[in-house]
């Protein structure tokens, strides 16, 4: 009677009904009792499976059940509950990885922006798709009246923001948007394209968070002229939409003054760069034209163990991490015991995540946490359930990172970009200028022999970023890394070299 709920299991073609009839049938379990085991199984806990396996063996003792198909057919439960689903569900899997991956490898940007319309409305999920875009070294451009329908789209091989992504604009606004650009456009100013828009959907608001989120560069003149005259622009609009309506025209059939006039916008200087970024950032939710880390690409290979977006991803159970990032927030707090606290609000390219930290970990640190600081963050993955943040251990200055965390300095030499020789002299020359402790190590391509690696007994380095900066302009240099301390992330001295320049994905 038993066989065909085995042939199931050994199948792994187990189904949650499946499951608790097994724990029914077999072991006794009443309905309640199936449903644990089910939900335990179901959310992954190895420790209320660890639980159940006494109580389903010993059930199954009693209802005349041999320990050994006991034994069989709960470790084939343990091993479902790790991961599995049936054979047809596992092919559809299968197919499907193949398409997407066909997709990816041979039409990249439009699976990119099909991947990022997909979770438009997630933040998190569209800031790991983002950072896959600039790992593919692939175009992300702002959204463009031009160009920009209501999802990501592709334009010259570039992925660009869809409308949709703009906060304070609405579908029928962007509707009233891609008509206008459809029945109208091109236009030749931002005056001319509001005069063809449904201004009942298109209100001065709208014009402003299109300005300031990039969406109206096509048009002459800077995104700050552009938000500030947003109100004129509406005016303008409005006046030309009832001369329209009115057939208002001069005693010779030519149109009103106003329409006759060039128009232009005032003449305002953009904002500075990070300026222009934060409002970037607060429309579209990410950064897009570029990142204020971007100077930093080099120091978070360096000393990043990992992303942001890696601890929330992993759950539990992720250990120590160090990140190289940015603090965009900070909000000062008091424990029950009227103790100061912080949470701040870090980032890198991957996202951002919330870091606590608590009094005893504050007043060692408080002078470092001023927002938009570059700072390097040792921390640990919370294990509160629920919490995605991460508990913060220490945070040091960039410079300090460099001392603090440097295992050792690994330089990569081969023939330049265009084909340079290493210029080993100047090589020399700088490593002897930065004297240290720091021993250095080089990793030189031979061609046909590999990369050879060749410590260099005489000479040690001072870590720093302008030591760094120095070298990765030396001809035939083509990588710098500083290799991790072993004992900072309490792990082998090789798996620490994760985070270096070449650290493994």
């Amino acid at each position: 009677a038993m066989e065909p709920i085995l042939r199931d299991t050994y199948g792994i073609i187990v189904y949650q009904e499946q499951v608790m009839r097994i724990a029914q049938e077999l072991a006794g379990y009443s309905l309640g009792q199936a449903d644990l085991l089910r939900r335990a199984m179901g959310k992954k806990k190895a420790d209320v499976m660890a639980e159940q396996r006494g109580v389903f063996i010993a059930g199954c003792e009693g209802r005349e059940v041999g320990p050994k198909i006991a034994v069989a057919v709960f470790e084939l439960l343990e091993k479902f509950a790790s991961y599995g689903f049936n054979k047809s569900h596992s092919a559809a899997y299968a197919l499907l990885a193949y398409q997407t991956g066909y997709l990816k490898a041979h039409h990249p940007a439009e699976f990119m922006a099909a991947s990022l319309t997909s979770v438009m409305n997630n933040s998190d999920q569209l800031a790991i798709f983002l950072d896959e875009c600039r790992r593919m070294a692939m175009g992300v451009v702002p959204p463009d009246v031009f160009a920009s329908d209501f999802g990501f789209g592709v334009r010259d091989g570039r992925v660009v923001f869809g409308l949709g992504a703009v906060k304070n604009v609405g579908k029928a606004a962007i509707e009233s948007i891609v008509s206008a650009r459809e029945d109208h456009g091109p236009f030749p100013d931002v005056f001319d394209w509001a005069h063809r828009l449904n201004l009942r959907l298109v209100n001065k608001r709208v014009v402003e968070s299109l300005a300031a989120a990039g969406a109206l560069d096509s048009f002459p003149g800077t995104r700050a002229s552009k938000c500030e005259g947003a109100e004129r622009v509406i005016d303008v609009a409005a006046r030309r939409q009832r001369d329209d309506k009115s057939g208002q025209q001069s005693l010779f059939g030519e149109a009103s003054d106003e329409a006759a006039t060039t128009i232009v916008l005032e003449d305002v200087p953009d904002w500075p760069r990070r300026e222009l970024l934060k409002r970037e950032k607060e429309l579209l939710g990410h950064y897009v034209s570029g990142h204020p880390l971007e100077e930093f690409r080099a120091e978070i290979a360096c000393f990043s163990s990992r992303s942001i977006a890696e601890p929330r991803v992993a759950g539990e159970g992720t250990g120590k991490l160090i990140v190289c990032c940015l603090i965009t927030s900070r909000r000062n707090l008091v424990t029950r015991r009227g103790e100061p606290m912080c949470v701040l609000t870090i980032e890198d390219f991957s996202g951002a995540c919330e870091a606590v930290i608590w009094p005893d970990k504050f007043q060692e640190c408080k002078e470092l946490l001023e927002e938009h600081d570059t700072v390097v963050v040792q921390a640990h993955a919370s294990t509160r359930e629920g919490d995605s943040g991460v508990i913060v251990d220490a945070i040091y200055p960039l410079e300090d990172a460099f001392v603090k965390f440097a295992s050792r300095l690994v330089v990569r030499l081969g023939p330049g970009e265009e084909g340079d020789e290493v210029d080993v002299g100047r090589l020399r020359e700088i490593l002897v200028a930065h004297g240290g402790s720091c021993p250095v190590t080089l990793h030189i391509e031979t061609g046909d022999h590999g990369i050879v690696a060749v410590p260099l007994v005489d000479v040690r380095v001072a870590p720093s970023s302008r030591v760094d900066g120095v070298l990765r302009k030396v001809p035939g240099v083509r990588q710098v890394a500083w290799p991790l301390k072993g004992e900072i992330l309490d792990v082998e001295s090789e798996d620490a070299t994760r985070g270096n320049g070449w650290r493994r994905r």
